[in-house]
Parts: C-alpha cells; sequence; structure tokens
C-alpha cells in the first residue's frame, strides 16, 4: 500500500500537479502572443479602415446593426439588399452579433476573433488528445498558439479563423461517433459543417465524403447506415436553410448559399487565370463591391438586364467554354493549383500576407513555416499507419476506436484541397487544413521524442532526417507571386484617405504609380486626392491617365467630370455624366453628379428627376435627398423640400448641407405672403 512518504505516490503527485498547468500556459502564452500583435496591427492604417474582402465584410456587418447601407467614400455600392449574397454570410453575421453586443469597429471584430483563436488552441488540444494521447494534444495545441498563420488572420476580417473554428467541432462530434451513433450527436455534426459551409460554401464536398465516412463506421458496428447518414445530411440542409430562404424570399432568386460561384468559377478558369489571383481579361480586378457593375456590363453585352441567376450562369458558360476550347491549358492550370495548395510561400492578395508578416516585428520572429507543417504532417501520417492505436504515446487511449477518426480528418485535407481546384489556392483559403497538419505533426514529434528517449539519438536523426527532407523538397515547391507591385501601396492610400490623411494618401499612390505606371486605380485614387485639395489641373491629368489606361473606367470618368464641374463648366460636365450613364445607367453616383450639374444649369425639372433616380438606386445617400430638396425649395414646393432635407438628416444627423436648406426654407416661408 503506498502511503503519503512513499516516493511513487509522491512522484505521481508531482506529475500530476505540473501537467495541470500545461495546457493554461500554452494558452497564456497564445493570449500574450495576440494580444502584442493586436498592439502591433493597431498602427496599421488599414486596421480601422479595412481594405479587400474585410471592407465588404465589415460595411456589410455595420449596416446591418445600423441600417445605414452608406457606401464608403470610394467604392460602388455593392447593393445587398434585394439581391442574393454575393459572398457567403456566416462570417458578416457573426460580425453583426458581435457589433450589436459591443460597437460596429473593427476592434470589435478583431477582438471577438482574437478569442476565437484561443478557442481554437483548446480544441485542437482535445482533438489531437483523443488521437494519440495528452502529450500529442499540448505539442498540437502548441502549434497553434505559436503559428504565425493563426496570430496574424485572427487579426484580418475575412473568416478564416470563424470556418476552423466551426471545423474543430465538427471534427470533435464525429469521434463521439465514431464511438457511439446517436440522434444528437448526428445532428450536432450536421449543424456545425452546415456553419461551416455557411462561411466556405467549398466544404460540400467535404460534407458528400464525411456522408460516405459516416456510414462507414455505422456498417462497421453492423447496423443499417440509410436513416443516420439521411438525419446528418438533414441538419446540414436546415442549417444552411436561412441563408437559401433569403435568398430566394428577397430576390426570386434561389441560390443555395451565395451567388459568387460561378465569377469565381470563372475567374478560375480563363485564358488569363493564374491559379492564385481571382482574375480575367475583362475582370482585372475582382471585389465583392464590383459585382453589380460586372451583372451590368453582362447585360449591356446581351442588349437585356440579366439577373444574378442568369450572370452567374452566363460566368459558368465562360468557364466550361475555356475547358472545351482550351483542355491543355485547363489541365495544366488545375494541375498547377493542386501544387499551389502545398506550396511554401505564401499566396494571397486582400491583405499581402506575405509582405505583412516581413513588416511585423512579432510575426517575423515566429515559427512553423507552411512547408515545415506539410512536412511533420506527411511524416505524422506514416508514424500513425504504423502505429494506428497510438500504442506507447504516453496518456494514448487504447482500442482501435480513434483510427476512424483521423481517417475522417485525412478524408478533410484531400476533399477541401480538391474543392479549390475549379477555384484559386491563397493562404487564406487553405487555412482550415493548417490544425490538421498541427494534429499529425504532434505525432511525428511524439514519436521522434519517444524514440529518442529508449533508442538515443542515432534512431530519432532518421526520423528528423526524414522530417529535413520533406522539408527541404516542399520548400522547392514555389507558387508565383500574386501581388500587382503597386497593389499594397494603393491599399494604404485608401486607407489614409479614408482617415482624411490627405498627404499621406497622396504619397502612397504616387509611389504606387511610380513602381507601376499601368496602374489605373492608382491614378484614379491620386486624381480623387487632388480633387479633394482642390488641385483641379493636376486632378484632371490623374484622371485623363486613368481613362486613357482603361477608357470605360466609370469612375475616373465621373472624376473627369467633377473637375469640370468644379471649374464650373456645367455643359461639359453635364454632357460626360450623360455618356457615362447610358453605358452605366444603375451608377447612383452619376445620377448624382448629373443632378448637380442640371441644378446649376438651371434646368430644375431634370435636375429633380435625376436626384430621384440616384434615391431610387441608392436611397441612402445623403446628398440625393438634399439636392432634391433644394430643387423643391426653388420650386416653391415646401412640404416635398422638407421632407427631403429631413430625410437627409435621418441619414446622417448634423449634416450642414440638409440643415441649411431647412434654414433656408424657414426663411422663405416665413417671408411668403399668409
Amino acid at each position: 500500500m503506498l502511503s503519503v512518504k512513499d516516493p511513487e505516490l509522491v512522484n505521481q503527485m508531482t506529475a500530476k500537479s505540473w501537467r495541470m498547468w500545461v495546457l493554461p500556459a500554452i494558452l497564456l502564452v497564445g493570449l500574450i502572443l495576440r494580444v502584442m500583435y493586436l498592439g502591433e496591427r493597431s498602427d496599421f492604417p488599414d486596421f480601422h479602415q479595412p481594405v479587400g474582402i474585410a471592407a465588404y465584410h465589415h460595411y456589410w456587418a455595420a449596416s446591418m446593426v445600423s441600417g445605414d447601407w452608406m457606401v464608403p467614400e470610394g467604392l460602388p455600392d455593392p447593393e445587398i439588399s434585394g439581391h442574393p449574397y454575393v459572398v457567403p454570410p456566416g462570417y458578416p453575421w457573426l460580425l453583426a452579433a458581435a457589433y450589436q453586443l459591443a460597437n460596429p469597429s473593427p476592434w470589435t471584430g478583431r477582438v471577438v476573433q482574437l478569442f476565437l483563436g484561443l478557442i481554437n488552441i483548446l480544441l485542437v488540444y482535445r482533438l489531437a488528445s483523443r488521437i494519440s494521447g495528452e502529450v500529442v494534444g499540448w505539442l498540437a495545441a502548441g502549434a497553434m498558439a505559436l503559428s504565425w498563420h493563426m496570430v496574424f488572420f485572427e487579426q484580418e476580417l475575412v473568416g478564416a479563423t470563424l470556418v476552423i473554428t466551426l471545423l474543430l467541432q465538427a471534427f470533435l462530434v464525429a469521434g463521439k461517433l465514431s464511438e457511439e451513433v446517436t440522434l444528437g450527436r448526428l445532428i450536432r455534426f450536421g449543424a456545425w459543417l452546415g456553419l461551416a459551409a455557411l462561411v466556405r460554401p467549398n466544404l460540400l464536398l467535404f460534407v458528400l465524403v464525411a456522408a460516405v465516412w459516416l456510414g462507414w463506421v455505422i456498417r462497421a458496428s453492423g447496423k443499417i447506415c440509410i436513416k443516420p447518414v439521411a438525419i446528418f445530411l438533414l441538419s446540414f440542409v436546415c442549417v444552411t436553410l436561412p441563408a437559401t430562404l433569403r435568398n430566394g424570399l428577397s430576390s426570386g432568386e434561389w441560390f443555395w448559399v451565395s451567388a459568387d460561384c460561378g465569377v469565381h468559377l470563372y475567374l478560375g478558369n480563363n485564358p488569363a487565370a493564374n491559379g492564385i489571383t481571382p482574375v480575367a481579361e475583362d475582370v482585372p480586378v475582382w471585389s465583392p463591391f464590383l459585382y453589380p457593375s460586372l451583372v451590368q456590363a453582362l447585360s449591356q453585352s446581351e442588349g437585356r438586364t440579366l439577373t444574378y441567376r442568369e450572370a452567374s450562369s452566363r460566368y459558368a458558360d465562360r468557364a466550361t467554354a475555356f475547358w472545351k476550347e482550351e483542355p491543355g491549358q485547363a489541365i495544366a492550370l488545375t494541375l498547377a493549383k493542386a501544387r499551389y495548395f502545398w506550396a511554401a510561400n505564401e499566396m494571397g492578395q486582400d491583405s499581402m500576407i506575405a509582405l505583412a508578416r516581413h513588416e511585423s516585428r512579432l510575426l517575423r520572429n515566429l515559427p512553423f513555416p507552411y512547408a515545415l507543417s506539410v512536412a511533420a504532417f506527411l511524416l505524422g501520417i506514416v508514424v500513425w499507419r504504423r502505429n494506428p492505436s497510438g500504442a506507447g504515446m504516453p496518456g494514448a487511449l487504447a482500442g482501435g476506436l480513434p483510427r476512424r477518426l483521423p481517417v475522417l480528418l485525412l478524408l478533410f485535407v484531400v476533399a477541401y484541397a480538391v474543392s479549390l481546384l475549379p477555384f484559386v489556392s491563397t493562404s487564406r483559403l487553405r487555412l482550415p487544413v493548417m490544425p490538421v497538419l498541427f494534429v499529425f505533426g504532434a505525432i511525428a514529434a511524439a514519436e521522434i521524442d519517444r524514440l529518442y528517449q529508449r533508442d538515443g539519438l542515432p534512431r530519432a536523426g532518421l526520423w528528423l532526417g526524414a522530417l529535413l527532407v520533406l522539408w527541404v523538397g516542399l520548400s522547392l515547391n514555389v507558387a508565383p507571386s500574386a501581388i500587382p507591385p503597386g497593389q499594397r501601396l494603393v491599399e494604404q492610400g485608401l486607407t489614409h484617405a479614408r482617415a482624411g490623411d490627405w498627404v499621406s494618401a497622396e504619397q502612397a499612390f504616387a509611389e504606387a504609380i511610380k513602381v507601376q505606371p499601368q496602374n489605373a486605380a492608382a491614378w484614379y485614387q491620386l486624381g480623387n486626392v487632388q480633387l479633394r485639395q482642390g488641385r483641379f489641373d493636376e486632378a484632371a491629368r490623374s484622371f485623363d491617365q486613368a481613362v486613357a489606361l482603361v477608357p470605360d473606367y466609370a469612375p475616373a470618368q465621373l472624376g473627369q467630370g467633377k473637375v469640370l464641374a468644379q471649374k464650373r463648366q456645367f455643359d461639359e460636365a453635364a454632357d460626360l455624366f450623360t455618356a457615362v450613364l447610358e453605358a452605366n445607367p444603375s451608377l447612383a453616383e452619376g445620377w448624382l453628379l448629373l443632378g448637380a450639374a442640371r441644378q446649376a444649369q438651371g434646368r430644375l425639372q431634370e435636375s429633380g428627376w435625376s436626384y430621384q433616380k440616384a434615391i431610387h438606386l441608392a436611397p441612402e445617400i445623403p446628398e440625393a435627398h438634399v439636392g432634391l430638396g433644394f430643387v423643391f425649395l426653388a420650386q416653391k414646393q415646401w412640404g416635398e423640400a422638407e421632407a427631403a432635407f429631413m430625410r437627409a438628416l435621418e441619414l446622417q444627423p448634423g449634416m450642414p448641407e440638409a440643415t441649411d436648406g431647412l434654414r433656408r426654407l424657414n426663411t422663405v416661408r416665413a417671408r411668403a405672403p399668409r
């Protein structure tokens, strides 16, 4: 019998006491690193003014909470209301919930994701421990805590962290299903994957693979699998149903989750595609903000207004035609995308991930490059195949049940990689597989340590050598750069401009032009900054240069008209706005500017009609209501004028132009004969 003085009991108690602190220590390190990067990230200009897909997510979520759908300056109206979702709604819904509880600030979303990152560390620990024991759980959790990929993306408003959380929850439920199939577990498994699909719809392929895996698990126990698999799939469908219903009821177009599948299929399969950037000759820059204008361009080419369903079908047809007409190029492109998924370097356009890591003092010193993670993953598969039950691992589960869960994880990696082949491969899109890489990498690390403890360095050295060879070999697989030379500078300029720092914005745009003289967006944005500063001749030259590079660049053409209007050349400005609107009739800003030009010409009836057209296209633009109010005031329609000014103040409380309009209206009313 053991006593308190028994050395064996003391050793057991000591081991238990320090082991209970390992996971909290890992979480604490993860928290410290994330707080450090949050502070560092807050100094970057795009922290408070997100760009790219992050800007779209923030705009959507903040507008849902505030009810103000006013588009940030310099961005086209994405027309979210009344149309099917153009991007999956799961992540914006989470952001909106966070903004509702706190405030619509990028700080809120980033702090929420910081805590999601800590939850992911805990979930990976539970997952890895379930497969191969406590030590493997610690190693996998440590990799999640220290991984610069995780720290980086937890501060980007792109949804990558959320989809990892949802997938890890699904995997944990699947582990319990592999032991005993119950109704609750079937429903939860389908529900977690349904929520993940609302963030990444390409997970549908894995859901079908998971259904086959579930059938295999059930058949292995000698039971009939049809009903349980049906329950799992029904749960998945029910969770995604709100997005489908919203798409159909709001627009009459029944998209499953979002309407972007067709355009992304085309951007990934066309003669100009490179496999890592969503691009085509007629879509040089992709942004969900631009989708309404893309649909409009298709409508003009066919001479009739197309629905989003028809536009998606047209883009899918173009992708299919590319495969039929250029099968060799299409196959080579697909094989390249398969290789890029495992490429050692970082691929990303929205956040410029490689450059962002280089600019961060913290990130560039954190470990686990992608090639090393993949190398450890491959070695971990070998270790697991040699010892699928985890025998010999400290704290490992006994028996053969755990082997079913690793099979599902491996199927996920394969299915997820295949699901991206029709589209593009980027660091952001491949991030969800990294927790699985860490789990198997931890198995490899634990095995190497076990061999070292048992047999010494020679035996463990063989495995370390194999890891090194794999790492070096994978490091040779490098994808081409997807980053246009001046794009990062343009994004920096935009964030400075939205913050009102015109000097820094102009410097960034000018530097972008110096690096990439053919960058039409940089010329256009430079013209906007110069126009803001009253330097009309310089702005005109910048807008002219943008239009020379891209003749149908409607925003730059409107910029040309703005310069003419500022020079009081209202006839020329109105003619230019009219020409732009003939090609882009749904451009709300164009109708607003035309209304102002017609008003300056004294053509009040045409001006009022233009303002009303702008309001019809974008009811949330306060300037259109103010302009219409002044037209009504000039026409002595005082009731209509008051309503227009009041509506502008509802949209933008304290707006000086609307307040001035009401003051002038009251003055005129007071002077009018009774």
